[in-house]
C-alpha cells in the first residue's frame, strides 16, 4: 500500500495530486480563533486600535481594527505559534509573543497599552493558558511532539485517540466489511466515545469532513509525518459539527519560511522469530516475512511570508509466507469408503507453503 499527500499552502492547505494542482480548500472548523479586548491604563476600552496577529513560522499577518467596544477577533488561524502587536495614537506599541494556538481552539488575549510614544515598544511574553474559557467543548489536543515521539505499531495517528478519557476501541464486528483487506489500515481505527457506536463519530481533516459513509471510519488516513496535531472532542462540541459521538479533528503540516524535512524506514523480518510447531521441514528456515514502512516529508518557502509548499510520501510493503495445516484424504476415502469418518477424516499431513 502506498499513500501520498501533497500540500501547497499560500494561506490555507491545498491538497494536490502528483503533477496536478487542485483548488484551495476552505477550512471549516479546524482553525483557531484569537480574540480579546484592548484597554488603556485606566481600564477603559480603546476603539480603532490596530492589532496585528503574525504567524511566527510563516510570517503571515492578520490586521484587525478594534470596534467601539475595544474588541478584536482574528478567526481562521492555522495552528501554531503567534505574536500580537497592538498600536494606538498616544500609546506605546505593545508586542506579545509565545502565543500557541491549537486545533479548533478559541483563545482570549487581552491587551493593555501604556501611555507613551508609538515608537516605544513594550514586549510581553505570554504564559501558557491554564483554563479554556472561550469554549465549553471537552477534549484533548495531541501535539506534534506526542505524534512524533510516542511509539505506534502501524504508524496511524488515530491510535493516539485512546489517550483521551472515554475513548476505547469499538467492537470489531462493527467495523467496515472491507477492513480485512491487507492494505486497508482502517481496521484498527474504529473508536467508541463514551460508549457510543463508532458510526456516530465525526472525522475532520483540514476542515473537510473525512467520514467513510455508513461505516464509522475515516475515508483518508494521512501519513504520520504529515500531521501537525489533532484534537479529540468527547462532548459539548461546537454547533457546526452537527452530530454526536466523538470528533477527531486533524490538521496537516504546511511549509514555513525555512526548509525542513525528514526521512524514515521501519523494517521487520523473521530473523529472530521462533520456529512454529508445524515448521518441521527445516530447523533453519522459517516462512518468509519482510515488512517495510518508508517515506519522508519536506517543506519550505516558495515566496517567503507569502507562499509555501509541503510534500510527504509513505509506502508499505509486506512479503509474508504462511504455514498451513491441511487434511489429505486416505486411500479408502479416495475410493469412496467413508466408514469411520465421524471423528477421523483421514491421515493428517503437514504442508508448508513459503
Amino acid at each position: 500500500m502506498s499513500t501520498a499527500n501533497f500540500c501547497f499552502a499560500p494561506v490555507r492547505h491545498v491538497a494536490t495530486l502528483w503533477l496536478l494542482c487542485a483548488l484551495t480548500l476552505t477550512a471549516q472548523v479546524e482553525r483557531g480563533t484569537l480574540s480579546g479586548t484592548v484597554r488603556d491604563p485606566s481600564g477603559a476600552v480603546l476603539a480603532s486600535a490596530v492589532v496585528t496577529v503574525r504567524n511566527v513560522n510563516t510570517g503571515l499577518e492578520t490586521r484587525i481594527e478594534t470596534g467601539p467596544n475595544g474588541e478584536y477577533v482574528a478567526p481562521n488561524l492555522i495552528p501554531g505559534e503567534y505574536a500580537i502587536t497592538a498600536t494606538h495614537t498616544g500609546f506605546s506599541t505593545l508586542s506579545q509573543s509565545g502565543i500557541l494556538i491549537h486545533v479548533n481552539e478559541r483563545l482570549q488575549v487581552d491587551l493593555n497599552l501604556r501611555v507613551g510614544e508609538i515608537t516605544q515598544t513594550v514586549e510581553v511574553t505570554a504564559a501558557p493558558t491554564l483554563l479554556q474559557s472561550e469554549s465549553s467543548s471537552v477534549g484533548n489536543v495531541i501535539t506534534r511532539r506526542e505524534v512524533s515521539e510516542l511509539p505506534l505499531n502501524g504508524r496511524s495517528v488515530y491510535q493516539l485517540a485512546y489517550l483521551n478519557a472515554g475513548v476505547t476501541n469499538a467492537i470489531p464486528t462493527q467495523n467496515a466489511n472491507n477492513t480485512s483487506i491487507p492494505d486497508n489500515a482502517r481496521a484498527q481505527q474504529g473508536l467508541s466515545v463514551n460508549g457510543q457506536r463508532q458510526s456516530n463519530n465525526t472525522f475532520i481533516l483540514d476542515g473537510v469532513y473525512n467520514n467513510q459513509i455508513n461505516q464509522g471510519l475515516m475515508a483518508i488516513l494521512p501519513p504520520l509525518e504529515a500531521v501537525q496535531e489533532f484534537v479529540v472532542e468527547t462532548s459539548n462540541f461546537n454547533p457546526e459539527v452537527g452530530r454526536g459521538g466523538g470528533v477527531v479533528n486533524v490538521t496537516l503540516k504546511s511549509g514555513t519560511n525555512s526548509f525542513h524535512g525528514q526521512a524514515f524506514e521501519f523494517m521487520r523480518n523473521s530473523a529472530l522469530d521462533a520456529r512454529n510447531f508445524f515448521d518441521r521441514t527445516s530447523p533453519r528456515r522459517l516462512p518468509n516475512f519482510v515488512q517495510n514502512q518508508f517515506g519522508g516529508a519536506f517543506g519550505g518557502p516558495i515566496i517567503k511570508n507569502k507562499t509555501f509548499f509541503f510534500v510527504d510520501y509513505q509506502g508499505f510493503r509486506q512479503r509474508l509466507g504462511q504455514t498451513l495445516v491441511a487434511t489429505i484424504p486416505s486411500t479408502p476415502l479416495r475410493t469412496g469408503d467413508f466408514r469411520g469418518t465421524a471423528r477421523d477424516s483421514g491421515d493428517r499431513k503437514i504442508c508448508l507453503f513459503h
